[in-house]
């Protein structure tokens, strides 16, 4: 499984996984409300979103696939994944903290790191839920315009395309 913890990077308004979320977990209410929206999402979806696993009481990470086009390589759109799987974890302040997503199926993208982790910016609201968070997710990986960010710790800077700004 993904260990993740939510740290922020100093110079971006980026997340960063470190290592497992630790401490209590979120109120078993939303997460169970969270999982039943999510899992709503996945059956209205026709099929483009799917759900592997959910955060539980014992478990803070959920497992989504996602089936839509996304940057296979620098070639996109020539070469496409079809399919990404999305690691999801929630911190021990969750909602009151973002969620973290790691990509764990190799795509390129500019506001994803070689690491795996989404840039998300700090757009986050306690009252966004799992199901939000992934179309939100969704939107990014497939270029939505209005969510990547040309101005994101990977793409800024004169950073040719495919480098990550190491510290």
């Amino acid at each position: 499984k993904p260990r993740a913890r939510a740290t922020s990077l100093r110079s971006s308004r980026c997340w960063s996984p470190a290592e497992a979320p630790s401490g209590a977990m979120t109120s078993p209410i939303r997460l169970q409300s969270d999982l039943e929206r999510l899992q709503a999402l996945a059956t209205t979806s026709g099929g483009r979103i799917a759900v592997h696993s959910g955060p539980s009481a014992t478990s803070p990470f959920a497992i989504v696939e996602l089936r839509y086009a996304t940057a296979g390589s620098d070639r996109y759109p020539l070469e496409r994944r079809e399919q990404t799987r999305i690691s999801i974890a929630l911190p021990a302040r969750y909602p009151f903290q973002p969620p973290l997503a790691t990509v764990q199926t190799p795509i390129w993208h500019p506001n994803v790191f070689a690491s795996g982790t989404i840039c998300l910016g700090t757009r986050w609201s306690a009252t966004e839920g799992l199901d939000l968070f992934a179309q939100r997710l969704a939107r990014l990986l497939t270029f939505d315009p209005l969510l990547v960010s040309t101005a994101s710790p990977r793409t800024s800077g004169g950073l040719p395309d495919g480098q990550v700004r190491r510290r």
